[in-house]
């Protein structure tokens, strides 16, 4: 995984050095995030979270470009468990997506479509839960344990945005993720794979316009 993401981190810098035409930008916005499936006996509901931090985009070609981002993500779950218990689990993220991004003309502006991937690693956590009217606050939710969840997450990203003439931009995404977040010791407590999921809305600004 450490391979993966110096990967994705070299992608940044070969950009800065070696094209003439990258442009920088910056990006923030809203994601509702959930996990997916649920566990045996639990009902996974949305949760809503937020992103922000820079962008590059790398022209391969008039239309074509590759479009990675490093990103800080707050994704995470609201759950409903038996007993009865009520979660609120906040995931926080350092994310890398890296997508490759297909640019027309519309309008005024540019509309682009993008595919890819993203990997992410988790920095910190809290878990707000909530039992017969008294609520307690747990922050070791990344961990080896089969309570816990795995720090290094992996999924896919599509996109649509558009630019207007003055370099703002708005779109949307969806983010399905692919790595199972349980540890393998889950497995005996009745657990099944869970995987981030996140539908966002983004807007950006890039410092050089098209």
């Amino acid at each position: 995984m450490h391979t993966i993401y110096q990967s994705f981190l070299l992608v940044f810098i070969t950009a800065i050095t070696s094209f003439g035409q990258v442009r920088v930008g910056a990006t923030a916005g809203f994601q509702l995030a959930t996990h997916t499936p649920a566990d045996v006996g639990v009902r996974n509901k949305i949760k809503t979270g937020y992103f922000a931090g820079v962008l590059l985009d790398v022209p391969l070609s008039p239309t074509l470009s590759l479009r990675p981002q490093l990103l800080y993500s707050a994704k995470g779950a609201r759950k409903d468990i038996p007993g009865p218990l009520d979660v609120d689990l906040s995931l926080n993220y350092v994310e890398v997506p890296v997508q490759l991004v297909y640019t027309i003309e519309s309008g005024t502006g540019y509309l682009s479509f993008g595919a890819g991937v993203y990997v992410a690693y988790g920095l910190s956590s809290k878990a707000i839960v909530t039992s017969n009217g008294q609520t307690r606050t747990f922050t070791d939710d990344f961990g080896p344990n089969a309570d816990q969840y795995r720090r290094n997450d992996i999924g896919g990203r599509l996109s649509i945005d558009y630019e207007l003439p003055y370099g703002l931009s708005i779109g949307t995404y969806y983010a399905p993720g692919l790595a199972n977040l349980n540890n393998p010791s889950a497995t005996s407590l009745g657990n099944v794979a869970t995987h981030n999921s996140a539908l966002g809305i983004s807007v950006g600004y890039w410092l050089k316009k098209r």
